[in-house]
């Protein structure tokens, strides 16, 4: 189990990881399909009771859902509205 606190502590090195992975990622996100070819698969284990902590849920993230991110990155583009069933959507 990792504490809030200890997340905090080491702050610096979790940004530092975000960053280069976020640059990394949009370095190469021309050559990404803007269709969602990869739909991210529900866990096969419940989640932790007490978390993992940033950086476990981060190398988590990338692991499961970052492979299912879409190659639009333009400044209109919202993606957590993407379709629906609704007329509205």
């Amino acid at each position: 189990m990792t504490l809030m606190v200890d997340d905090l502590d080491r702050i610096e090195h979790l940004s530092t990881l975000i960053a280069e992975w976020s640059a990394s990622f949009l370095k190469q996100v021309d050559q990404q399909s803007v269709a969602a070819t990869n739909h991210p698969r529900p866990l096969d284990e419940p989640l932790a009771a007490d978390g993992l902590g940033a950086e476990e849920t981060f190398a988590e993230f990338k692991k499961h859902l970052a492979p299912g991110l879409s190659g639009s990155v333009g400044p209109r583009y919202l993606g957590f509205v993407t379709g629906g069933v609704t007329p509205a959507a």
